[in-house]
């Protein structure tokens, strides 16, 4: 199992980051992976800005898992 790394969290949260396209397809990300990927990619204090596109086909995330990466979207450019 692939486990998201908290230096590449880091980089997602960086004001800096200018990251427009991300593709975590078949790396085995579960739910408890989706809710780490949440929290990286926004919360409270920070979120990134400039993710348009975030491709997570082929992982083991139920809507359970769904629903934490759903939540930072819908606060956040991505739903739109």
């Amino acid at each position: 199992m692939v486990k998201l790394e908290p230096a590449g969290c880091d980089l997602l949260e960086a004001a800096a980051c200018r990251v427009a396209h991300l593709s975590l397809r078949y790396n085995q990300i579960s739910d408890a992976g989706a809710e780490h990927l949440g929290r990286c990619l926004g919360n409270v204090t920070s979120q990134n800005t400039h993710l348009t596109t975030l491709n997570l086909a082929g992982n083991r995330i139920s809507d359970v898992g769904a629903r934490h990466i759903a939540n930072v979207s819908c606060t956040d450019h991505m739903a739109a």
